[in-house]
């Protein structure tokens, strides 16, 4: 018998056969902030009720702000009950968004970003339901990158930290498994048991998330994905103590159509702390300059998915928790937060935080994953009694243990070293095995379709 678990978890009980909101922040690389600010706007719905059978639309507006690249909407003294729902769209472009109850919890009170000048907003009052109304006060508007881009002096400076030549080698990419981290400007990334990383640093309030990034304006000034590309963050563990301890773990909410990240994305990234690879890339959403690499004016690669791969260095274990890793990859301010990836793998080695690169002996830096905290973080993000399986784990020479970096390659060797009342966390793929479990456990799908038994 073959069983599917998608995405959900599954109690077993018997044996059987299965399977500030703030728009800048002081990176570690520099000024990455995403321009924008916040500006007043006081528009309130009125209070509406309705009493006939279906819901009913009662109110619509535009909301337009002159000149801005995007915006962002926040919501106080908001009563959409248990069905009514905002609706917003942007005139440009189309992206659109549903706000109900839940989604305001989630986003804490504010909308997904939208591109353009234009909003227009709806309110739609389900049916029996009374005393329903929202109230804007505040919109964060983008700004538009002028000639300034950056100082020069500070973009010299910063080019010559982050890129490790005299040229900045970094090219586009479109790796599913990273995203952009607003108004941040950090990255973040999805690994294997379900969980997000990103730099200590870059941990703030109000903060989502952005995959399939679009291109920015040929100036430099960010655009946005559409609501359904958007995610709200919250942040469950971090520190941020300098090179070799800066590190964060989060997760997500859903988007607009309910859907998960993970789900959307369909890719991950394994960790591991027991290779010493020739190479390593980095892949992020830094800033750039135009032409590319030569320091100056933003340019529409400005703070968009980039990669760049070269020599690893190695590591530096301080303390258990001060592990440094170093690598001669050009990275720019905005890929903090990034993987570092054994190149050509789906393993990485931890997570890139600071600048430095001065070939041969030294180069930008990040926590390395054997980084006690970090260990304990990721390894207990989906309980504190888990069973690791992943049989598209690489064949490393160190023995299994049922953790994140090494995991079991068969859910029967999980199902063996799982305790009564344990999770065995399995890794997306096919398990072509009889399994026979006979104690209460949970078994979890964290990333993908899992299809276990014969």
């Amino acid at each position: 018998m073959k069983k599917v678990i998608q995405m959900n978890t599954v109690r077993v009980f018997i044996s059987f056969l299965l399977m500030l909101l703030t728009c800048t922040l002081v990176l570690a690389e520099g000024d990455t902030s995403i321009r924008c600010h916040q500006e007043p706007y006081i528009l309130d719905s009125g209070v509406h009720e309705n009493r006939e059978k279906g819901e009913s639309l009662v109110y619509r507006d535009a909301i337009i702000f002159s000149g801005v690249p995007w915006m962002q909407l926040h919501f106080v003294d908001t009563n959409l009950g248990e069905e009514s729902y905002i609706t917003l769209t942007s005139l440009h472009g189309g992206g659109r968004q549903r706000i109900d109850t839940h989604t305001l919890l989630q986003w804490e009170n504010a909308s997904a970003y939208f591109n353009g000048e234009v909003v227009e907003i709806e309110l739609v009052v389900a049916s029996g339901e009374s005393g329903i109304f929202f109230r804007i006060e505040e919109i964060t508007v983008g700004e538009w990158i002028g000639d300034d881009g950056l100082a020069e002096g500070s973009y010299s400076l910063l080019f010559q930290e982050s890129i490790c030549g005299s040229y900045d080698n970094r090219v586009s990419s479109n790796d599913p498994a990273v995203g952009r981290i607003v108004p941040a400007g950090c990255t973040g990334w999805i690994i294997s048991n379900g969980a997000f990383l990103t730099a200590g640093h870059c941990r703030g309030t109000g903060h989502v998330i952005q995959f399939n990034v679009p291109a920015s304006q040929p100036n430099g000034t960010i655009l946005h994905p559409p609501p359904e590309d958007q995610y709200p963050i919250t942040y469950l563990d971090f520190q941020s103590n300098g090179v070799g301890g800066d590190w964060a773990i989060f997760q997500t909410g859903s988007n607009n159509n309910g859907q998960y990240a993970i789900d959307r994305q369909g890719a991950f990234y394994r960790v591991t702390d027991d290779i010493f690879p020739e190479s390593v890339s980095v892949t992020g959403y830094g800033i750039d300059s135009l032409p590319p690499g030569t320091g100056g004016h933003r340019n529409s690669d400005n703070q968009t998915q980039q990669t760049d791969s070269g020599h690893y260095i190695g590591e530096d274990i301080g303390l258990e928790t001060k592990v440094i890793i170093e690598y001669i990859v050009d990275t720019f301010g905005g890929n903090s937060g990034a993987p570092v990836i054994i190149t050509q793998e789906s393993l990485t080695l931890g997570i890139h935080t600071h600048s430095g690169c001065n070939p041969p002996y030294f180069g930008n830096q990040g926590t390395g994953f054997q980084n006690s905290d970090l260990k304990n973080a990721i390894q207990t993000f989906s309980g504190v009694n888990v069973e690791y399986v992943d049989n598209g784990y690489p064949e490393l020479p160190t023995p299994k243990d049922g953790t994140v970096s090494r995991p079991y390659n068969t859910v029967q060797e999980g199902a063996n070293a799982a305790s009564a009342g344990a999770i065995i966390s399995v890794v997306k793929g096919s398990y072509n095995e009889p399994v026979i479990i006979d104690k209460d456990v949970t078994i979890k799908a964290p990333v993908g379709t899992v299809i276990i038994g014969q």
